[in-house]
C-alpha cells in the first residue's frame, strides 16, 4: 500500500492563497493571494526555500490562474472583469509592465470569484501559444482554443457537445502532444478528457473520456513522465475535494485516491516530479436563520441554526415552516436530513454517497422532499419521503435535469433540462412521466408564484441571470428584475422577490428584496461567501434561512519526495 503523503505548509498568510504553479526549473511557486485583508487577489511568486513573496500585480481587480512560460521568463494570468469575463494578460516573472492578450468568459462562484473549474490557462511547449476556454458565438458551449501570443489568432482544439457547458482547465502533456481538460455537463460537474494533437497542435481525432464520475473534477496536471494525470475531485463518499491519479492512456483505468490528499485543490507538480503543491481550504458551511419584520426587513441578530464540523447546505422550509430539510456530509457522506424549525431533532432521511446533490423543495402537502442529484451517474430528479427511506428517481433522460419545483397545486414538477440542446424550463406530472417544454428562448430555476398565476424563471448564464415570468396558462414572457441574480437563487412571495446578489467584481454578497409595488430594491442581509450561498424564506415570510462559510481559510501545502 502506498504510504501517506507528508505535507507541510508552504504558506500560512492571512487571507486566501490559491492556484499554485511550479516554475519550469522547479525552484519557485507562482500563486494568487487575496492579501492580508482578504479582499484583493493578486499574483505572487515565492522561492521554494522561503523568503518574502514577490508581488507581481497591484490592480484592484481579482487575479488568478498564473501559468509560467516554458522559459520561465513570463507569467500569463487572468484579471477579473465585469459581466463574468476576464482579461488574459502577460507579465514578467520579475514584475513590471503588463500586456493584455484577449478577454474570455470564466466560471465564477458566489463571493469567491475565480474559485471555479480551472486553472484556465496553459502554455504550449514552444511558448508560442496559450490554450484558453473560448467560444466564438453566444449560443455555443466553450471550447478550448489555442491563442497566438504574438498575433492573437485563435484556432479551436476541442468541440464540446451542444448540450454541454463546455471545456476548461487545459493541461499539456510533457511532450506537448496530448491535451488533458475538463468537460462540464453542469456548472461545476463534469469529467476528465484528453485529446491527441499533432506537432502543430492540430487535433487528431475525437476527445477521449478518462473519468466517468460526473462529479466536481478540476485542475488536471501531468506527471513528468507523461504516464499519469493528477487532478482534484470530490470523493465517492462526500463532496470534499481530494487528490487523485489516473493512467493517462490505459483503457478503462480507474482513478486512485492519493493517500492524505483530502481537502486538496489545484495540484501542481514540479518538473522533476519530486514535489507536489496544492491549495488546502478549510471552512465550516453552516445554516443560519434571521427573523423578518416585514417583506425585506430583517430584525434582531442572525443566529447559527444548524452546524457540525462538516458542511450543511441547501436548507428548505416545509410548507408549514415547522420543519427544515437540508443536505450535509457530517458523517463522511452526503445525506438528506430533516430537523425542527429551530434546528433541533435532526433526523437522517437517506444516504446518497458523495454525488453532488441539492434539495429544491417540499411537495405542497409536506410529504415529499424534491432534489436533483448525480446519484446514478447523470443529474436527474428524485424525491424522498419526509419520513425517510430510499429515494425515487423521476427522470431518466440522458440529458442534465436540474433545478426544479412543484407547482402550487402539487400536480406538476417544473425543472431545468438541456434535453432539447440548450437549457429550458420543462414540466412533467408529479409522479413522473412524459415531460413537455415550457420555455422556448432559454430558462432555468423555475418557481410558481404563491397564487399559481405566474411561472418565474431566470435567463442568462447559470451563474448570473435575470428574472422573468410568464402566465402559467400561457402568454407573453416579461422581464421582472434586471440586477444580476447570483447563482440564480431567489424566493417569490406575494409582495416581491428575494434574490442572491453579487457585484460584478469583488466579494460583496447579499440577499436583496425587490418590492413589486414600489419597484425598490433593498439589502436584507450580507453574507460570508460559501460553496454555495443557498437561502430560503418561510411561507409566512417571517424567517430567512441561509448558508454561509464561517472561518474560511486557504493555504498552500508542499509535499516533498512525491512519486
Amino acid at each position: 500500500q502506498e504510504a501517506p503523503l507528508t505535507q507541510i505548509p508552504f504558506t500560512s498568510y492571512q487571507g486566501l492563497e490559491w492556484d499554485p504553479r511550479f516554475s519550469p526549473d522547479g525552484r519557485q511557486l507562482a500563486f494568487s493571494w487575496s492579501g492580508k485583508e482578504g479582499n484583493n487577489f493578486d499574483i505572487y511568486v515565492s522561492l521554494i526555500g522561503g523568503g518574502r513573496p514577490l508581488r507581481l500585480t497591484t490592480h484592484p481587480a481579482m487575479e488568478s490562474s498564473p501559468a509560467w512560460s516554458p522559459d520561465g521568463r513570463r507569467i500569463a494570468f487572468l484579471r477579473e472583469l465585469p459581466q463574468n469575463k476576464a482579461a488574459v494578460l502577460l507579465v514578467s516573472a520579475l514584475g513590471g509592465p503588463e500586456r493584455q492578450l484577449i478577454e474570455i468568459e470564466v466560471k465564477r462562484f458566489p463571493g469567491l470569484s475565480f474559485l471555479g473549474i480551472g486553472p484556465y490557462l496553459t502554455w504550449s511547449r514552444d511558448g508560442e501559444w496559450l490554450v484558453i476556454p473560448y467560444r466564438d458565438s453566444p449560443g455555443k458551449p466553450h471550447g478550448l482554443f489555442k491563442l497566438s501570443i504574438e498575433t492573437g489568432e485563435k484556432y479551436p482544439l476541442t468541440s464540446p457537445p451542444a448540450n454541454s457547458v463546455g471545456d476548461t482547465a487545459p493541461a499539456f502533456s510533457p511532450d506537448g502532444r496530448t491535451l488533458a481538460f475538463v468537460r462540464l455537463t453542469a456548472d461545476i460537474v463534469g469529467d476528465l478528457y484528453s485529446i491527441s494533437l499533432s506537432e502543430d497542435l492540430t487535433p487528431n481525432g475525437e476527445a477521449k473520456q478518462l473519468t466517468f464520475s460526473e462529479t466536481w473534477v478540476n485542475c488536471p496536471v501531468w506527471t513528468p513522465d507523461g504516464h499519469e494525470i493528477i487532478f482534484s475531485a470530490t470523493s465517492d463518499k462526500s463532496q470534499v475535494q481530494c487528490l487523485w491519479r489516473i493512467s493517462a492512456f490505459e483503457t478503462g483505468a480507474r482513478p486512485q485516491l492519493i493517500p492524505s490528499g483530502e481537502d486538496g485543490w489545484r495540484p501542481t507538480i514540479s518538473p522533476a516530479g519530486d514535489r507536489l503543491a496544492y491549495a488546502k481550504i478549510s471552512f465550516e458551511q453552516n445554516i443560519w436563520c434571521a427573523k423578518l419584520s416585514g417583506p425585506g426587513l430583517p430584525t434582531g441578530d442572525p443566529k447559527k441554526l444548524i452546524s457540525s464540523s462538516q458542511d450543511e447546505w441547501s436548507p428548505r422550509y416545509s410548507p408549514d415552516a415547522s420543519k427544515i430539510a437540508f443536505c450535509s456530509n457530517r458523517y463522511g457522506y452526503v445525506g438528506i436530513y430533516v430537523s425542527d424549525s429551530d434546528g433541533s431533532n435532526v433526523m437522517e432521511l437517506t444516504r446518497l454517497g458523495g454525488k453532488p446533490t441539492d434539495i429544491r423543495g417540499w411537495s405542497p402537502d409536506g410529504k415529499r422532499i424534491l432534489f436533483h442529484s448525480a446519484l446514478e451517474g447523470q443529474f436527474d430528479i428524485f424525491y424522498v419521503s419526509a419520513n425517510g427511506g430510499a429515494p425515487k428517481r423521476l427522470t431518466k433522460d440522458p440529458a442534465t435535469d436540474i433545478s426544479l419545483n412543484y407547482s402550487r397545486d402539487g400536480n406538476w414538477i417544473y425543472f431545468t433540462s438541456n434535453r432539447s440542446g440548450e437549457f429550458q424550463v420543462w414540466k412533467m406530472p408529479a409522479e413522473g412521466g412524459d415531460a413537455v417544454p415550457v420555455t422556448q428562448t432559454g430558462g432555468m430555476h423555475p418557481c410558481e408564484s404563491p397564487d399559481g398565476e405566474f411561472l418565474y424563471y431566470t435567463k442568462g448564464s447559470a451563474l448570473f441571470g435575470h428574472l422573468w415570468k410568464v402566465p402559467v396558462k400561457g402568454g407573453e414572457e416579461t422581464q421582472v428584475l434586471e440586477p444580476l441574480i447570483c447563482w440564480n437563487f431567489y424566493a417569490i412571495i406575494d409582495k416581491g422577490v428575494y434574490f442572491l446578489y453579487q457585484q460584478e467584481t469583488g466579494f460583496d454578497l447579499s440577499v436583496k428584496f425587490f418590492d413589486f409595488s414600489t419597484e425598490e430594491t433593498k439589502t436584507v442581509i450580507k453574507l460570508k461567501p460559501s460553496f454555495f450561498n443557498y437561502f430560503d424564506i418561510s411561507a409566512d415570510g417571517d424567517r430567512i434561512l441561509y448558508v454561509q462559510g464561517d472561518d474560511l481559510q486557504s493555504d498552500l501545502m508542499l509535499v516533498e519526495n512525491f512519486r
